[in-house]
């Protein structure tokens, strides 16, 4: 198939032109000048420079295609109008870009977040058709694009999927956690409760290209997650044994505070903290609990990875060894 994939050089959307290379399919990849894309050239992926707000890039990076997968987004921005722009103009701008160039597109796969449909309550796993209560700017904007794509003319064939927290290797937030655990600090992430459901990356990818080839797939939502909720902790504690570290365990309000210190030298050098504080309250206040069993039911999705073995790929191709093999044996 020839599919374009949007946000290709971010952390899922690389994952994913990645694969779809390897299974043979033709990538193109809209990337925007800045963006890094080593490793998309090395996957073979077709680069089209552009962005969503160029409607001719658009049109070159749609035509003929027949699979569109849209995971451009813009997580943190200033403004409600920059999220506007972004993911409600952007995915307007793309959507009409296919029903122009791209007439027998078979399957247009926007990748939405579970920021659309909003926190879940305590012990209690939120369907797909539970009732959307977004607390963000970014969920609600996901939830306005959500809307934009089912309500589309002409009709395309559409599916929705809505990840959960996903981990996997070349993921920043994972990466600044690996980096705390090397020099033995341990952050205390939410409360000892299940509290978020998770996914591997790799797992993610296995349904968005089940997504785009089931034909029982078009018109539906899904969430898809591991199928076990758990605490923001079992990670980070997995991460630190995997990499054989007795580490500093830095308490939340500490963890807070440092955040805000953070937050503000950032600000001043201009430049995007890697934590910020609104993210460690999602985490410890909010519940984030998924039900995926209607992808399961209805396309067949499975997960291949259990929470440990994608971690251990992770640290593995993150060249981290444990403590233990770091030390130089020396013999006489």
């Amino acid at each position: 198939m020839r599919a374009l994939v949007t946000g290709a050089s971010g952390f899922i959307g690389g994952h994913l032109a990645e694969e779809l290379a390897r299974r043979g399919h033709e990538v193109r990849a809209l990337v925007r000048p800045s963006s890094k894309t080593a490793l998309l050239a090395r996957s073979g992926a077709e680069l089209v420079p552009g962005s969503l707000e160029d409607r001719a890039s658009l049109a070159a990076a749609a035509a003929g295609a027949d699979w569109v997968f849209h995971l451009a987004a813009v997580i943190h921005a200033p403004s409600w109008e920059k999220h506007l722009a972004a993911s409600v103009e952007g995915t307007r701008n793309l959507l009409q870009a296919c029903a122009r160039t791209a007439p027998d597109l078979k399957r247009f796969v926007f990748v939405s977040s579970i920021s659309a449909s909003g926190p879940s309550r305590r012990g209690v796993l939120k369907k797909e058709d539970d009732p959307s209560e977004p607390v963000s700017n970014y969920g609600r904007g996901k939830l306005l694009a959500e809307t934009l794509v089912r309500e589309f003319e002409p009709k395309l064939p559409w599916v929705i999927l809505r990840p959960p927290n996903v981990l996997g290797a070349r993921e920043k937030e994972v990466q600044s956690v690996l980096g705390a655990l090397r020099s033995r600090v341990k952050p205390v992430l939410g409360r000892n409760e299940p509290q978020s459901s998770f996914i591997m990356v790799e797992d993610l990818v296995d349904g968005l290209i089940l997504c785009a080839e089931r034909s029982e797939a078009v018109g539906e939502i899904f969430n898809i997650t591991d199928g076990v909720p758990r605490s923001w902790r079992e990670p980070v504690d997995i991460l630190a044994r995997l990499l054989g570290r007795r580490c500093l365990t830095v308490p939340y309000g500490l963890l807070y505070a440092m955040a805000g210190a953070a937050e503000l030298g950032f600000k001043l050098a201009g430049k995007r903290p890697l934590v910020r504080r609104s993210a460690l309250r999602s985490v410890h206040d909010c519940y984030w609990l998924y039900d995926g069993l209607k992808i399961e039911r209805t396309l067949g999705f499975k997960p291949r990875l259990t929470l440990e073995e994608g971690l251990r790929r992770i640290v593995r191709e993150s060249g981290l060894a444990p403590a233990a093999r770091e030390k130089k044996v020396t013999s006489r």
